[in-house]
């Protein structure tokens, strides 16, 4: 929406209203788009510590398995709870927009991770959450792209994520191909492939290596789906094939 982006180091909370917030005792639910493993352990960590400093109790917390029907089911039970702070990460931007709206319209804020949904304005959520994804992509990219030039090899090929509603994945995907494209003029981009879940990220990889022989090196868009391409490649007796991913596990 052109607002300006800030780092959290802008967000200070004085004694006084600290002191403040712990005596309302407000309440708090999360609905995740998915548990994963170490990105959501440790945004929860990060979240808990914050709300234990403030006597802020967290009364839920939910995860979609990056089904969006699923998720608005679960904003539906939340709602019930009547939390006073809602955070979220949607998994899908237009079919999650109907239930997030009706968060609006209660008196619970809304707080967004990577996402906002279709059809909000920054006056109906507290701020979105995120980070430089575009930056995350480019370093996934040039990573690899170095990496194949330092070791003679000249065949990529893309594990893309395939949901054009999801935001953050989108632009990392997005910087990491152009990168590839840009920057690095002697590396094919063979194929890509496009996942929606990660349960189909094995069978998919098995097959896209298949038709693709010659590829030496793949961009994985996170750390789970590339964890199946490594077994799908180890299956398949290709571990000649380069693999640079991002996030934490």
């Amino acid at each position: 929406f052109g607002e300006k982006a800030e780092t959290a180091d802008s967000l200070i909370l004085t004694d006084h209203e600290m002191e403040v917030i712990r005596a309302r005792n407000y309440t708090a639910a999360i609905s995740f788009h998915y548990a994963g493993k170490s990105w959501m352990q440790l945004h929860l960590k990060g979240i808990k510590e914050i709300f234990d400093n403030l006597n802020i109790s967290l009364i839920a917390s939910t995860d979609a398995h990056f089904n969006p029907e699923l998720q608005c089911k679960q904003l539906e039970s939340i709602q019930i709870l009547e939390p006073d702070i809602i955070i979220a990460i949607p998994t899908d931007n237009e079919r999650t927009a109907k239930a997030f709206k009706e968060i609006v319209k209660s008196p619970s804020k809304l707080v967004l991770i990577a996402n906002v949904p279709n059809g909000l304005t920054p006056e109906d959520y507290v701020t979105c959450v995120s980070t430089n994804e575009h930056s995350h992509g480019r370093n996934m990219g040039q990573g690899l792209g170095e990496y194949m030039l330092r070791h003679g090899l000249r065949n990529a090929g893309l594990v893309r994520h395939g949901a054009k509603n999801f935001y953050t994945t989108n632009q990392r995907d997005n910087a990491a191909e152009q990168v590839l494209i840009e920057e690095f003029p002697e590396i094919t981009i063979c194929g890509t492939l496009e996942f929606e879940s990660e349960s189909e990220v094995f069978q998919k990889t098995t097959e896209f290596i298949r038709r693709y022989p010659t590829i030496e090196a793949l961009y994985v868009s996170w750390d789970r789906p590339a964890m199946e391409v490594i077994s799908a490649l180890s299956e398949a007796n290709r571990t000649d094939i380069a693999v640079v991913t991002g996030d934490l596990d």
